[in-house]
């Protein structure tokens, strides 16, 4: 018999390797985290904040795998932030960021 697996099905992630890219597309909308402390941030697009707080475990991968051990979850899938679209700016960066 198998064991049946938790899969968190709706799960988002911003890693710190991601920032570093999306800053080399476009440094003007780069995501900036700032504010940090145990349990958070602010995170910064564009020089305005776009949420606060947001949760550590978006960016702080092995709190994220801590998290997810302590809540028996064995596989999550992972989305963007939605904050990374870059909805309404030119399809360029829209289109190298979406390939990030």
């Amino acid at each position: 018999m198998t064991t049946a697996r938790t899969i968190d099905c709706h799960t988002h992630v911003l890693t710190e390797e991601a920032m570093r890219l999306l800053a080399k597309q476009s440094p003007k909308v780069a995501p900036k985290l700032t504010n940090i402390d145990a349990r958070g941030g602010t995170l910064e697009i564009d020089g305005k904040v776009v949420q606060h707080p947001i949760p550590r475990e978006i960016w702080d991968l092995g709190l994220r795998l801590r998290d997810m051990d302590a809540n028996d979850v064995d596989v999550q899938v992972l989305s963007p932030n939605v904050f990374t679209f870059f909805y309404g700016h030119e399809v360029v960066l829209t289109q190298a960021c979406a390939a990030i």
